[in-house]
């Protein structure tokens, strides 16, 4: 019961916010404290359905990890990047169902990790975080080089709701902080979704967005809402974005956001929103200026 109180909160939370957008896409009206306030969301949207995609990959790769590893180290990755999962395999097809999810992996007859191999992967649900929820989820992995991976979203039925992307992804040692991680990544591509759970036709608009420097994205801290949380965390790189209305297709909202820094309080950006340009840190802005 839980669970589905989250699931609604959620919801209900972007949809709150989004219609609290006083851009040119969103009705107009209404309070906005910061003006940048709506370009960070429509970021956060970004970034989490970019980090699911990510956390897709990440399984598929740590399952190439135990499958090739010989049958007396099985265990140790099994308990190390597995914890708890039931993990099952069936027609060629391992099942891996952690808390937040159920993912199903296709393997090919290669290694991820080796160039040429083709991995399909889908989450079977929907998953769900502070500012969004992402659809279930579909997605192509290919080994293009040394711990290079491209990565294809698009559209299947029952899968990546008005959302396609392609990324090329790398993996680097996620550090001694992050145990039960196997990579860091860094990532660039682009894509384009309609906010998944969007239903009402006054609130049809899509964000096309393009990675305009490399993203470094590493795992978050995994603590109590590690199962509503998106697993990975944008540190660095910069992402520009145009929102547009499907209904007045003439109606575009333009934000650019750089990440500069990590503290431990957050990472901070600069985010232009419509011309207008304000540095965040974690708890707010410290700077307005125009662009």
């Amino acid at each position: 019961m839980m669970k589905i109180k989250k699931a609604i909160l959620s919801a209900a939370l972007i949809l709150a916010a989004i219609s609290a957008f006083t851009s040119c896409i969103i009705e107009e009206g209404g309070y906005r404290p910061k003006p940048t306030q709506a370009g960070v969301i429509v970021y956060n949207n970004t970034a989490e359905n970019i980090s699911r995609v990510l956390e897709i990959a990440d399984l598929s790769l740590k399952l190439d990890l135990y499958l090739t590893s010989p049958e007396n180290e099985k265990a140790g990755i099994s308990a190390k990047y597995f914890p708890n999962y039931g993990m099952t395999l069936s027609s060629g097809q391992w099942t891996i169902r952690p808390a937040n999810n159920v993912y199903v992996i296709k393997p090919d007859a290669k290694s991820l990790h080796t160039v040429g191999a083709k991995w399909e992967a889908r989450a079977e649900n929907p998953t769900y975080a502070y500012d969004s929820q992402i659809a279930p989820l579909f997605v192509v992995i290919e080994c293009t080089g040394d711990k290079t991976w491209k990565v294809t979203v698009s559209e299947k039925p029952g899968y990546n709701d008005h959302f396609v992307a392609d990324y090329t992804i790398t993996g680097s040692a996620a550090g001694t902080l992050y145990p039960n991680y196997l990579y860091a990544y860094t990532a660039s591509g682009s894509g384009h979704y309609m906010p998944y759970g969007v239903d009402y036709v006054r609130d049809f608009f899509s964000v096309q967005y393009s990675i305009k420097t490399p993203m470094r994205f590493v795992p978050r801290f995994t603590g109590n809402y590690s199962d509503i949380l998106p697993p990975f965390t944008a540190i660095s790189g910069k992402i520009e974005m145009f929102v547009s209305d499907d209904i007045v297709s003439s109606s575009i909202d333009h934000i650019v956001v750089e990440l500069i820094s990590q503290t431990s309080y957050g990472v901070k950006k600069i985010v232009t929103f419509n011309g207008v340009t304000e540095t965040w840190s974690y708890n707010g802005v410290t700077t307005t200026m125009p662009d």
